[in-house]
């Protein structure tokens, strides 16, 4: 079995993104599984708007309260806004600087969680300023982002699963 690989950080520049997407209110505990309920609704949502994606999935943790509820949304880009309907809602990813990474290994276990806290790490370590700020729910972020690089369809090795960590600087 191979070992988890990250890549050193680096700051880009990313343009706003036009995305629709689900917001989770999950434990922890239940993070995975609540969320990939929600991806299978958002991915049905898709196929019947008939609308094209415009790049992989990603999970962005809106609010981080580890103790409480975690509000994560799962959402898709786009090219140009979409209609949502039911529990979907349109959003625009911000635009400007982020600290990313990129994670190679599988999504369970704590090899993910691990590369977020060597980013988190290294942020600190460097002194970044995180778009982040204290609300009554937790840690909130301007845009906290786990990209899913890697179809399971098309990739049946979790351990060649690529993940990109990109989380907004201030």
């Amino acid at each position: 079995m191979t070992s988890n690989q990250i890549t050193p950080p680096q700051t880009v520049d990313r343009p706003e993104r036009h995305y629709a997407g689900i917001m989770v209110h999950t434990t922890m505990a239940e993070l995975g599984k609540n969320c990939v309920n929600a991806m299978d609704e958002l991915e049905t949502w898709i196929a019947r708007s008939g609308v094209e994606v415009d790049g992989p999935p990603f999970w962005r943790y809106a609010v981080i309260n580890m103790e409480g509820l975690m509000q994560v949304e799962v959402g898709f880009p786009f090219s140009a806004p979409v209609t949502p309907t039911g529990s979907v809602r349109a959003g625009i990813l911000p635009a400007g600087q982020y600290l990313t990474t990129v994670y190679t290994g599988p999504w369970e276990g704590d090899g993910l969680y691990h590369a977020t806290g060597e980013l988190l790490a290294w942020g600190d370590k460097n002194q970044v300023a995180w778009d982040r700020w204290e609300s009554p729910d937790g840690d909130a972020w301007a845009a906290r982002l786990e990209w899913y690089m890697t179809d399971p369809a098309h990739e049946p090795d979790p351990r060649k699963y690529v993940t990109e960590l990109a989380f907004k600087l201030r």
